[in-house]
């Protein structure tokens, strides 16, 4: 970034490309995967704009983006510890692995 400045660019310009790289990153990694015909983006980072518009610039679709996308991994996390909470599941993972249980 220090370099695109020192050239005289634009720090819109320089954002505009790191975002776009890393875009084309992940966009060649979801395709191993697959990617489905809607796309739904959770999680911080799917609040920055500028993110949001280089992946769907690199899809040429639309993105799912709840504004309070942000919280989706939390709330995972929390419904993933309140069924292990009351139910013991996952219990026995740890006994495989040796943990008491």
């Amino acid at each position: 970034m220090r370099r695109g400045q020192a050239q005289g660019k634009k720090i819109e310009d320089i954002l505009g490309g790191v975002h776009s790289a890393i875009a084309a990153r992940t966009i060649s990694l979801v395709r191993r995967v697959g990617i489905e015909a809607e796309v739904t983006f959770t999680g911080g980072v799917s609040r920055n704009t500028g993110m949001v518009r280089a992946l769907e610039d690199k899809l040429g679709m639309k993105l799912n983006v709840s504004p309070d996308s942000h919280f989706v991994g939390a709330l995972g996390a929390s419904l993933f510890a309140l069924e292990r909470a009351t139910t013991g599941a996952g219990r026995h993972d740890e006994e495989r692995a040796g943990a008491a249980p």
